[in-house]
């Protein structure tokens, strides 16, 4: 497997436990979410609110969350390589309020909540996925949260940035250099 192959798997690991895990779908906020209706579901958020790229800001013009998901390797001594997953929150100014009805003594603003919700997913773990469907990838370092810092975007948007490391096999090693 060449190294940027984790890039993929990574974000489509971690998507897909986000948009199965209803509690996280729920902090969206999403302006079409019923937890009444059977029919909505974590696909909802994947298609429209969880991007696998750095979406704009600036192209978005209605006041909603977003989250987009970005994998980086970097060397890391000769026979690893260490790949980050960067996890962006991006809420409006006017998004930002948690709705206290449905969130019942959290007293913290949404970007920070999905933070923490986010932190407690994945933060120590060693795989993402599951065994049920055969799509389990197990790290061979752990996942760890080493970097969570807010700021605002620009007049509209605020953002919390979150830094997962981990360590893999360079691959790079493995290959004839003919």
């Amino acid at each position: 497997m060449a190294n940027s192959d984790i890039i993929s798997l990574i974000k489509r690991k971690v998507k897909s436990e986000i948009m199965n895990d209803p509690i996280i779908v729920k902090a969206f906020g999403s302006p079409d979410y019923d937890s009444t209706d059977d029919g909505w579901s974590g696909e909802d958020v994947g298609d429209n609110y969880l991007f696998t790229w750095n979406q704009n800001p600036e192209t978005i013009q209605t006041e909603i969350t977003f989250v987009t998901l970005q994998v980086h390797t970097d060397a890391y001594r000769e026979k690893w390589i260490k790949p980050t997953l960067e996890i962006w929150i991006y809420s409006h100014n006017r998004h930002m309020k948690l709705n206290p009805t449905d969130f019942p003594g959290i007293d913290e603003n949404r970007n920070d909540h999905l933070s923490k919700l986010l932190d407690l997913k994945f933060n120590g773990r060693t795989s993402l996925g599951t065994d049920d469907d055969k799509t389990k990838l197990n790290l061979i370092g752990e996942l760890k949260l080493t970097s969570n810092r807010e700021g605002v975007f620009n007049a509209n948007f605020v953002y919390r940035r979150m830094l997962f490391e981990t360590r893999d096999i360079n691959n790079s090693l493995c290959y004839d250099s003919r």
